[in-house]
């Protein structure tokens, strides 16, 4: 079963964050009781029955590829690994694009982890990040003294 979308399917805006896809990597942020497991389980059969995938927005799917793709996000990946607070900031910001897809979230996160980068980051590398933004038709930008 994969938990993130059983979450999505029954609650499509609920704060959480997954680690992997097994229930006891869920990490409940949300003011509403954690679900059980069993429902979630049922969440999750209903959803594949009904033939549904919340997670297929096709917008966001390409931002995720686009991002995952892109040298300056294999560049983070190499410095989350050297720093927690780039980790989670990293992994905040791929949450959104992967599960909340919040576009006022997603400027939030990308800020939030541009300020943990700090000088990791050339300007160059920052308009790279902002060219893939603006080619998958958010209208984020991030970079020295803007607001994400």
């Amino acid at each position: 079963m994969d938990i993130t979308r059983a979450i999505l399917y029954k609650y499509p805006d609920a704060k959480f964050s997954a680690s992997g896809f097994d229930y006891s990597g869920l990490h409940w942020l949300d003011v509403r009781p954690k679900p059980t497991l069993k429902e979630l389980q049922a969440a999750y059969k209903e959803m594949t029955e009904l033939g549904i995938d919340p997670l297929k927005g096709a917008d966001w799917e390409a931002l995720r590829v686009k991002l995952n793709q892109s040298p300056i996000f294999q560049k983070i990946y190499g410095l989350a690994k050297e720093s927690s607070a780039i980790q989670l900031a990293f992994s905040m910001a791929m949450q959104v694009v992967l599960v909340t897809q919040n576009q006022e979230s997603l400027g939030f996160y990308l800020e939030d982890l541009q300020k943990e980068l700090g000088s990791n980051l050339s300007q160059s590398e920052l308009e790279s990040i902002n060219s893939i933004l603006k080619e998958c038709g958010f209208n984020l930008t991030i970079g020295a003294g803007s607001n994400a």
